[in-house]
């Protein structure tokens, strides 16, 4: 802890009172004994990379922190006292009540303001919301607060930023992040050249994502979406096979992704009925997936059902009530000629900005 707190854990078992001020005399015996052990070195060593991918597949986490920073970082105990108000800003958010989390997020950082977790939250509720240059602002908070880099926040603002198609701060972000979380890094590099139209270099990036000894189907997945991009539906379905096969040997039970990209392959392969089932996985499994159910639109205004269609757009909108969706819905209806639709969804999004204004 970066400052001594004492307590009787025999009387206080969940460390409500601290005894410091009253039992200094205790405390500066309790704090000599102390020193008799080792304390461990400050600097951490470099661990390398592939010593850091087992560590990884065992299920640790992070990186490495040193320990002569641990004055300067905030007291635990401290920050109890907002403990349910945390609890309260994440289930809004699970829950998709976007206006009510962000507003709880902000009261807490409004009293609180070095609380790096909570802008991490923020930013990421934000990006879910569709507010991406408020998004882009906590996700930059988070990091400029933070004593240490912070690798996984850097790649979600490169997302953020793609998202706002700012290209070279997405490239940047996630070169900044490259040593720390190489495959994420390459996965939002290929991405970003993908955006940028330059196949090549996707692609090259889309293997190094995958180099990994025992690569994750996201990672696989991505160079589908290169192939897609590039227009060979019939290699990017091969890939997801790949993809799907190995999340079978890992156990995967689903993947985000996976079946969308297959039912946009078989779509472009014209295998409609396949194409269809697909996407009806995806949504069935990640109902936040909104491009999974207007591609399915697409599929019904070319059958003739657009009741189906409408029906489609309200399903996508209840289960991601925001206006990044009701966006979506919009430039799907234009893309079908369904003029009026598309112009009423525009409104809806429109009101939904102003809900999201930030005071």
């Amino acid at each position: 802890s970066p400052r001594p707190e004492l307590y009787d854990m025999v009387a206080d078992p969940a460390e409500k009172h601290d005894l410091i001020g009253s039992r200094a005399a205790d405390a500066a015996r309790l704090a000599a004994a102390l020193q008799k052990f080792p304390q461990g070195s400050d600097k951490p060593a470099a661990v390398d990379e592939e010593t850091l991918r087992r560590l990884a597949a065992l299920g640790y986490i992070g990186g490495l922190r040193d320990t002569a920073a641990s004055a300067s970082l905030p007291n635990p105990v401290d920050n109890l006292q907002y403990l349910q108000r945390m609890q309260d800003g994440w289930r809004l958010a699970d829950e998709k009540q976007f206006s009510q989390a962000i507003a709880a997020l902000r009261a807490i950082l409004k009293d609180n303001p070095g609380m790096v977790d909570v802008w991490l939250k923020l930013g990421e509720v934000l990006a879910n919301a569709g507010l991406d240059e408020q998004a882009v602002a906590a996700y930059r908070d988070a990091m400029q607060r933070s004593p240490i880099f912070l690798p996984d926040a850097s790649v979600s603002l490169g997302y953020v930023e793609l998202n706002l198609k700012r290209l070279p701060e997405a490239e940047a972000a996630a070169r900044r992040a490259l040593k720390d979380v190489p495959t994420k890094a390459h996965e939002l590099l290929a991405r970003v050249a993908l955006a940028r139209g330059d196949f090549a270099a996707a692609t090259e990036e889309a293997r190094a994502a995958a180099a990994e000894r025992n690569p994750q189907p996201p990672a696989l997945l991505v160079m589908a979406e290169v192939q897609l991009g590039e227009g060979k539906p019939a290699d990017a379905l091969g890939t997801i096979e790949r993809a799907a096969q190995r999340a079978n040997e890992l156990r995967f039970p689903e993947v985000y992704n996976l079946e969308y990209l297959r039912g946009d392959a078989l779509a472009r392969l014209n295998r409609v009925a396949e194409a269809e089932a697909a996407f009806r996985r995806e949504i069935a499994a990640f109902p936040s997936h909104s491009r999974a159910y207007a591609n399915l639109a697409v599929i019904r205004f070319i059958q003739g059902d657009r009741a189906g269609v409408a029906q489609l757009m309200d399903e996508m909108a209840r289960a991601n009530p925001t206006g990044q969706t009701y966006l979506l819905a919009a430039t799907t209806l234009a893309s079908l000629g369904e003029k009026a639709e598309a112009a009423a969804w525009q409104r809806r999004a429109g009101a939904a900005a102003d809900r999201f204004k930030q005071p």
